[in-house]
Protein backbone atom coordinates (compact mmCIF):
# COMPACT_ATOMS: atom_id res chain seq x y z
CA UNK A 1 0.00 0.00 0.00
CA UNK A 2 1.49 3.37 -1.79
CA UNK A 3 0.46 5.53 1.34
CA UNK A 4 1.08 3.57 4.63
CA UNK A 5 4.32 5.04 6.46
CA UNK A 6 6.60 2.30 7.79
CA UNK A 7 8.53 2.29 10.70
CA UNK A 8 11.56 -0.17 11.77
CA UNK A 9 11.14 -1.85 14.98
CA UNK A 10 14.18 -4.39 16.98
CA UNK A 11 12.61 -8.20 17.93
CA UNK A 12 14.62 -10.81 18.47
CA UNK A 13 16.12 -12.76 15.85
CA UNK A 14 14.53 -16.04 16.53
CA UNK A 15 11.08 -14.67 17.12
CA UNK A 16 11.09 -13.51 13.78
CA UNK A 17 12.59 -16.88 12.57
CA UNK A 18 9.39 -18.41 14.01
CA UNK A 19 6.96 -15.40 12.68
CA UNK A 20 8.94 -16.01 9.13
CA UNK A 21 7.93 -19.58 9.64
CA UNK A 22 4.22 -18.93 10.89
CA UNK A 23 3.63 -16.33 8.23
CA UNK A 24 5.11 -18.87 5.57
CA UNK A 25 2.76 -21.54 6.47
CA UNK A 26 -0.45 -19.49 6.67
CA UNK A 27 0.80 -18.37 2.94
CA UNK A 28 1.23 -14.55 4.31
CA UNK A 29 4.04 -12.32 4.31
CA UNK A 30 5.96 -11.18 7.31
CA UNK A 31 4.89 -7.99 7.31
CA UNK A 32 1.42 -8.82 7.06
CA UNK A 33 1.19 -11.46 10.11
CA UNK A 34 3.54 -8.81 12.48
CA UNK A 35 0.94 -6.61 11.34
CA UNK A 36 -1.83 -8.69 12.49
CA UNK A 37 -0.06 -9.32 15.41
CA UNK A 38 -0.14 -5.75 16.45
CA UNK A 39 -3.35 -5.03 15.84
CA UNK A 40 -4.52 -7.62 17.70
CA UNK A 41 -2.44 -7.01 20.49
CA UNK A 42 -4.19 -3.39 20.57
CA UNK A 43 -7.33 -4.62 19.93
CA UNK A 44 -7.15 -6.80 23.25
CA UNK A 45 -5.50 -3.50 25.07
CA UNK A 46 -8.79 -1.61 24.06
CA UNK A 47 -10.77 -3.69 25.56
CA UNK A 48 -9.28 -4.61 28.68
CA UNK A 49 -8.00 -7.62 28.02
CA UNK A 50 -4.13 -9.15 27.99
CA UNK A 51 -3.33 -11.02 24.76
CA UNK A 52 -1.70 -13.70 27.23
CA UNK A 53 -5.17 -13.70 28.90
CA UNK A 54 -7.22 -13.90 25.74
CA UNK A 55 -4.77 -16.66 24.57
CA UNK A 56 -5.02 -18.51 27.88
CA UNK A 57 -8.57 -18.01 28.64
CA UNK A 58 -8.95 -19.32 24.66
CA UNK A 59 -6.86 -22.64 25.27
CA UNK A 60 -9.06 -23.20 28.61
CA UNK A 61 -12.08 -23.24 26.74
CA UNK A 62 -10.47 -25.27 24.02
CA UNK A 63 -9.33 -27.83 26.25
CA UNK A 64 -13.25 -27.63 28.34
CA UNK A 65 -14.32 -28.95 25.02
CA UNK A 66 -11.72 -31.80 24.20
CA UNK A 67 -12.74 -32.92 28.08
CA UNK A 68 -16.85 -33.29 26.73
CA UNK A 69 -17.73 -30.02 28.95
CA UNK A 70 -19.99 -27.74 27.31
CA UNK A 71 -20.91 -23.97 28.21
CA UNK A 72 -24.10 -23.51 30.52
CA UNK A 73 -26.27 -21.02 32.69
CA UNK A 74 -24.91 -21.80 35.79
CA UNK A 75 -28.17 -21.32 37.55
CA UNK A 76 -29.49 -23.82 35.32
CA UNK A 77 -27.28 -26.36 35.88
CA UNK A 78 -27.14 -25.73 39.31
CA UNK A 79 -31.20 -26.22 39.34
CA UNK A 80 -30.84 -29.56 37.42
CA UNK A 81 -28.33 -30.94 39.52
CA UNK A 82 -30.96 -29.81 43.14
CA UNK A 83 -33.78 -31.75 41.00
CA UNK A 84 -31.96 -34.67 40.30
CA UNK A 85 -30.99 -34.77 43.88
CA UNK A 86 -34.23 -34.36 44.78
CA UNK A 87 -36.04 -36.86 42.68
CA UNK A 88 -33.44 -39.33 43.17
CA UNK A 89 -30.27 -38.53 45.65
CA UNK A 90 -28.49 -42.06 44.73
CA UNK A 91 -28.68 -42.14 41.18
CA UNK A 92 -28.03 -38.00 41.23
CA UNK A 93 -25.00 -39.36 42.76
CA UNK A 94 -24.24 -41.94 41.00
CA UNK A 95 -24.61 -40.27 37.81
CA UNK A 96 -22.19 -37.99 39.13
CA UNK A 97 -19.39 -40.18 40.57
CA UNK A 98 -19.57 -42.20 37.39
CA UNK A 99 -19.11 -38.18 35.43
CA UNK A 100 -16.21 -38.63 37.63
CA UNK A 101 -14.88 -41.64 36.83
CA UNK A 102 -14.90 -40.84 32.60
CA UNK A 103 -13.81 -37.42 33.81
CA UNK A 104 -9.85 -38.99 35.42
CA UNK A 105 -10.15 -41.85 33.29
CA UNK A 106 -9.00 -39.17 30.22
CA UNK A 107 -6.46 -37.85 31.79
CA UNK A 108 -5.03 -41.82 32.19
CA UNK A 109 -5.58 -42.13 28.81
CA UNK A 110 -3.88 -39.11 27.19
CA UNK A 111 -1.01 -41.27 29.08
CA UNK A 112 0.70 -38.26 30.39
CA UNK A 113 3.30 -38.81 32.46
CA UNK A 114 2.06 -37.29 35.50
CA UNK A 115 -1.91 -37.35 35.33
CA UNK A 116 -2.94 -36.19 38.99
CA UNK A 117 -1.12 -32.71 38.23
CA UNK A 118 -3.05 -32.25 34.71
CA UNK A 119 -5.89 -33.44 36.56
CA UNK A 120 -5.42 -30.73 39.02
CA UNK A 121 -5.22 -28.09 36.69
CA UNK A 122 -7.98 -28.68 34.97
CA UNK A 123 -9.96 -28.74 37.91
CA UNK A 124 -8.76 -25.26 39.28
CA UNK A 125 -9.27 -23.95 35.89
CA UNK A 126 -12.33 -25.16 35.19
CA UNK A 127 -14.02 -24.37 38.41
CA UNK A 128 -15.36 -20.31 37.48
CA UNK A 129 -17.47 -18.85 39.96
CA UNK A 130 -16.00 -21.01 43.35
CA UNK A 131 -14.16 -18.39 45.23
CA UNK A 132 -12.04 -21.00 46.65
CA UNK A 133 -11.08 -23.82 45.14
CA UNK A 134 -8.14 -25.99 46.58
CA UNK A 135 -6.47 -29.12 45.75
CA UNK A 136 -3.19 -29.36 47.83
CA UNK A 137 -0.92 -32.41 47.52
CA UNK A 138 1.94 -33.45 50.10
CA UNK A 139 3.70 -36.70 49.08
CA UNK A 140 1.14 -38.92 49.04
CA UNK A 141 -1.48 -37.31 50.25
CA UNK A 142 -4.11 -34.74 48.69
CA UNK A 143 -6.49 -32.40 50.32
CA UNK A 144 -9.63 -30.46 48.45
CA UNK A 145 -11.17 -27.96 49.79
CA UNK A 146 -13.96 -25.99 48.21
CA UNK A 147 -16.15 -22.79 49.72
CA UNK A 148 -18.83 -21.14 47.89
CA UNK A 149 -21.78 -19.48 49.36
CA UNK A 150 -23.84 -20.46 46.13
CA UNK A 151 -23.41 -24.05 47.03
CA UNK A 152 -26.37 -25.62 48.16
CA UNK A 153 -26.26 -28.73 50.59
CA UNK A 154 -27.25 -31.11 47.45
CA UNK A 155 -24.71 -29.36 45.13
CA UNK A 156 -21.97 -29.62 47.19
CA UNK A 157 -22.90 -33.65 47.75
CA UNK A 158 -22.69 -33.86 43.86
CA UNK A 159 -19.61 -32.24 43.33
CA UNK A 160 -18.02 -34.43 46.05
CA UNK A 161 -19.02 -37.28 44.60
CA UNK A 162 -17.68 -36.22 41.16
CA UNK A 163 -14.35 -35.39 42.76
CA UNK A 164 -14.17 -38.69 45.00
CA UNK A 165 -15.07 -40.34 42.17
CA UNK A 166 -11.97 -38.46 40.07
CA UNK A 167 -9.52 -39.46 42.67
CA UNK A 168 -10.55 -43.01 43.12
CA UNK A 169 -10.04 -43.34 39.47
CA UNK A 170 -6.78 -42.24 39.94
CA UNK A 171 -5.62 -44.20 42.74
CA UNK A 172 -6.43 -42.61 46.05
CA UNK A 173 -8.38 -44.08 48.61
CA UNK A 174 -10.85 -41.60 50.27
CA UNK A 175 -9.99 -41.11 53.70
CA UNK A 176 -12.58 -38.30 55.07
CA UNK A 177 -14.99 -36.53 53.34
CA UNK A 178 -17.84 -33.80 54.22
CA UNK A 179 -20.24 -31.80 52.34
CA UNK A 180 -22.47 -29.05 53.51
CA UNK A 181 -23.96 -26.44 52.71
CA UNK A 182 -21.49 -23.59 50.79
CA UNK A 183 -18.60 -26.21 51.11
CA UNK A 184 -17.11 -29.49 50.77
CA UNK A 185 -13.87 -31.01 52.36
CA UNK A 186 -11.89 -34.20 51.02
CA UNK A 187 -8.80 -35.93 52.37
CA UNK A 188 -7.20 -39.20 50.47
CA UNK A 189 -4.18 -41.31 50.34
CA UNK A 190 -2.35 -42.59 46.86
CA UNK A 191 -2.50 -46.23 47.12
Amino acid sequence: MPNEKRKTFVAREDLLLQLNEIAKRSGRSLYETINDILEQSIYANEVGVSMRDAIDNSHLLRNAKEKGMVLGLENIWREMAELSYSVSKEDALAAWSEAGKWFAKRYMIEGKSDTFSALKHDLESFVWNVPEFTINQKEREVVVRAICPNFSEAYSCLLLAFLTSCLGTLGFDVMEKEASRGSLRLKAILR
